[in-house]
């Protein structure tokens, strides 16, 4: 495999992404030593959805608060209250304002609106693979509301069950942004090249990048451990709900564009069992879930 090497202005630090002339595993430890690189910052969240992360972990916030914060960027209130004007969100009324928002969906559903669309608009973006992008977008989309869904059926703290799923595999989002811009004006290795040391990846990039953004660390350490379930050495509910509402997320067709290549295997400690134990949900229960799933999806076009 041939990979040019080049240097990557790559959020506020500048990482060396030296792979040229080399093999996966070569591609696979250079991505790696781009994330931990002390330089390393990932792509950049509007300040306003970051403020309101904080806000939303402070129980003395009050709705004219957060009106006034989302109000100063007029770009992202659009997005939101399309978003929010979907048959899922708004049902028969429809949501005109972000007060209206607040006042139907409450302060944590709307966090989570905020933080997808800032994902969409700042970090589902490369452009020489767009396509596996969308395709990660809408992956992405799908798990974080199983991930709800699953929540709800389970009797675990589901509150950051959503941002869970939104998150676990931006890590893909993050090795592509690196190799797109590592190639600078030359064209970025093929996908199907670097497929597996990106899916190799990917968990432990997830993690970093979340914790470089600061959220909370159940969120990190979640999506680091989507595959596995393990978290120092105990099954991690809220893992397990990640790792389940992604196979069923692929299961109902909501995969993403690898460019043809065959991934790397995951070590999955667990079987899928094995995870239904952990959540104590039946295969009838996962039937509803997908059945609800479906049902959101279609209502959301996504």
């Amino acid at each position: 495999m041939r990979v040019q090497r080049n240097s990557a202005n790559y959020g506020k630090g500048v990482v060396e992404l030296d792979i040229d002339y080399i093999d996966e595993a070569e591609v696979r430890t250079q991505l790696l030593a781009t994330f931990k690189d002390p330089k390393y910052r990932p792509p950049n969240l509007p300040a306003v959805a970051m403020e309101l992360m904080r806000l939303a972990q402070d129980p003395k916030t009050d709705f004219p608060k957060v009106s006034k914060l989302l109000e100063k960027d007029g770009v992202l209130t659009g997005q939101i209250l399309k978003v929010a004007q979907s048959p899922m969100y708004a049902g028969r009324i429809q949501v005109t304002s972000i007060h209206q928002a607040l006042a139907r969906l409450g302060l944590h559903t709307l966090r989570d609106i905020v933080i997808e669309v800032a994902m969409n608009a700042r970090v589902f973006r490369a452009k020489p693979y767009q396509r596996t992008m969308e395709s990660l977008k809408r992956h992405s989309a799908a798990v974080a509301h199983l991930c709800r869904i699953i929540s709800q059926y389970t009797a675990i703290e589901g509150e950051y069950a959503f941002l869970c799923g939104l998150l676990h595999d931006v890590g893909i989002a993050g090795s592509l942004i690196a190799l797109a811009e590592g190639a600078k004006r030359r064209s970025p290795p093929a996908l199907d090249d670097v497929w597996p040391a990106v899916d190799a990846v990917h968990a432990e990039a997830s993690q970093i990048m979340v914790e470089q953004w600061k959220l909370p660390p159940d969120v990190a350490w979640t999506v680091g451990a989507h595959h596995i379930v393990l978290i120092q050495g105990y099954p991690h509910p809220m893992a397990a709900t990640v790792r389940l509402a992604d196979e069923l997320a692929k299961d109902m067709g909501y995969t993403i564009d690898s460019g043809g290549a065959v991934a790397n295997q995951h070590r999955e400690v667990f079987s899928r069992e094995q995870v239904l134990e952990t959540l104590r949900l039946t295969p009838k229960q996962v039937e509803l879930i997908v059945a609800d799933g479906m049902k959101r999806f279609n209502d959301l076009s996504l």
